[in-house]
């Protein structure tokens, strides 16, 4: 973490066309705050649900770590495998916090 206290001590980590303008760059984005909405969060009220997800994202994460140690020692079709895991693991996400 850096700390700066002006553009151009700022420039030395980010470019200026990625500060945005509010800082002082080149950046045209505006951060938006999405209100939440009323029922939302309802779902998870259902703790057998809900544990059942944590239960099936604790044993995908344990697959995807197995299977990155495979793609890192270069072992055949582990690289597909530690992909098709990412996959589940992004929809077990939303699954449980939609």
């Amino acid at each position: 973490v850096h700390f700066t206290s002006s553009n151009e001590e700022l420039e030395a980590f980010v470019p200026r066309s990625h500060i945005i303008k509010e800082l002082g760059g080149h950046e045209e984005w505006s951060y938006q705050y999405v209100e939440p909405k009323a029922g939302e969060n309802a779902q998870m009220q259902d703790t057998a649900a809900r544990q059942k997800m944590e239960t099936e994202r604790s044993e995908l994460v344990r697959s995807y770590e197995s299977a990155t140690v495979a793609w890192i020692r270069g072992e055949a079709g582990a690289g597909e495998k530690r992909t098709q895991l990412a996959e589940q693991l992004r929809s077990n996400y939303w699954r449980l916090d939609p």
